[in-house]
C-alpha cells in the first residue's frame, strides 16, 4: 500500500492536517505526521499541540509516495523558508504526487510546479503568471497534484486523496462511516 508523508511546522492548520489523517487512518492507509520544528512537538494555529509520529530527519522519504502539505500561513511561510523541505517538495512534485491546501500551493508557485496545471488555493496567496491556472474550485487534481481551497474543504480534499490510494470499496467505506 501506498504511504503518505504529512509535513508539520508551527502554525499549520488544525483541520486541515488532521483531517487528512483521520480520513486515511480510517481507511488503513499508511499515514506519517513529519515535524520539520526542532522537537516532534509541534502548535498548530489554533494552539493544539500535536506529536508527531517522525522527526524530518528521522524519516526516509525514498518509502513515501505522496507528500501532504497542510496550510496555515505561519506554517506555510516556515515550510517555504526550509532549503530541505523545498527538495523535497519539488522531487515529489516531479517523481511522485503531491497534495497540499490551502496556502499550501503557494510552495508549489515558488518553485514553478504549478505553471502548467489547474490548481486551487486560498484567494491571494499566488500571484503573477500562475494566478491565471487557479480554478477556485473547492479541490482540483490535475497529473499528480491534489490542491483545495481552504480549510472549509478539508474533507473533500481528504476523500480526494484517499481514492488515489484506496480501492472503491474502501473509499464507499470510509464515507459510510462518516454518514456522507
Amino acid at each position: 500500500m501506498q504511504k503518505v508523508a504529512l509535513l508539520l511546522a508551527e502554525g499549520f492548520e488544525t483541520v486541515e492536517a488532521l483531517t487528512v489523517v483521520d480520513v486515511l487512518r480510517r481507511a488503513g492507509v499508511g499515514i506519517t505526521m513529519v515535524s520539520t520544528m526542532d522537537s516532534r512537538k509541534v502548535l498548530s494555529g489554533q494552539q493544539i499541540l500535536i506529536h508527531a509520529d517522525l522527526h524530518f530527519n528521522d524519516v526516509n522519504f525514498d518509502e513515501y509516495e505522496w507528500l501532504v502539505i497542510p496550510g496555515g500561513l505561519p506554517a506555510v511561510k516556515r515550510l517555504a523558508e526550509d532549503q530541505r523541505v523545498l527538495e523535497l517538495v519539488k522531487d515529489f512534485a516531479l517523481n511522485k504526487n503531491v497534495a497540499a491546501i490551502c496556502a499550501g500551493p503557494s510552495i508549489l508557485n515558488e518553485l514553478s510546479l504549478i505553471q502548467n496545471i489547474k490548481f486551487t488555493c486560498y484567494p491571494n496567496t499566488i500571484e503573477g503568471e500562475a494566478e491565471k491556472n487557479n480554478q477556485y474550485s473547492n479541490v482540483c487534481q490535475d497529473k499528480n497534484i491534489i490542491t483545495a481551497k481552504s480549510m472549509a474543504h478539508s474533507l473533500e480534499f481528504a476523500l480526494c486523496l484517499l481514492e488515489q490510494l484506496a480501492d472503491e470499496q474502501t473509499v464507499e467505506r470510509v464515507k459510510n462511516s462518516l454518514y456522507l
